[in-house]
């Protein structure tokens, strides 16, 4: 057990018998004998973390990253306000639908529990092949529920090895027509982490 002013850690090895000789009780020790407690984790060492890649960030701005998704916004707060500033939320999750005539239904549904948002109309809605993957691609405008202001949405789902890649970009309408294709760049720099 550690113990700092703002953490307490509580440590459990469990070593399975055949791996008995290889972790000596006294190496354990040793091992678990220090702890390290940092003020926050630098936002690039988080980005590692991520079960993906994302080649170019577009000039966006990664502002918080939490287990399997990354927050990017071209504006200097650290805000999921998208009306005063683009947002896109890249995430990976396990599961989604395997057949493929499933997998539009499953992105319809997806995008239906997008918070915040009202008057919700989708403009569009497409299939898309991108580096030999199915995407799921919906585009929408919707007004924000808090100010009314006007604001366009775009969400591509990627499929593959039982998972999926979610991207959701949002934009005041006024800023979509450079967001959208920083949108874009990011999406498409997506790489399976090595």
């Amino acid at each position: 057990m550690g113990a700092t002013p703002e953490v307490t850690a509580l440590v459990t090895v469990l070593i399975p018998e055949r791996a008995k000789d290889i972790y000596p009780d006294a190496a354990m020790r040793t091992a678990l004998a220090s702890l390290e407690v940092r003020g926050n984790i630098p936002i690039e060492e988080q980005i590692n973390l991520l079960p993906f890649k994302l080649d170019d960030l577009a000039n966006l701005r990664a502002f918080r990253v939490e287990p399997n998704t990354i927050f990017l916004t071209d504006g200097p707060k650290d805000s999921l306000d998208a009306t005063e500033q683009s947002l896109l939320v890249v995430s990976a999750a396990v599961g989604g639908p395997s057949e493929t005539g499933s997998r539009e239904i499953f992105a319809r549904n997806l995008f239906s529990g997008v918070p915040g948002y009202k008057d919700v109309q989708i403009t569009g809605s497409d299939v898309i092949r991108l580096s030999g993957q199915q995407t799921y691609q919906l585009m929408a405008e919707a007004k924000d529920s808090t100010t009314g202001k006007d604001v366009k949405l775009v969400q591509w789902l990627r499929f593959g090895n039982g998972a999926f890649v979610r991207f959701l970009g949002i934009a005041s309408a006024d800023q979509w027509s450079d967001a959208f294709p920083r949108f874009r760049t990011v999406r498409d720099g997506l790489a399976a982490r090595q």
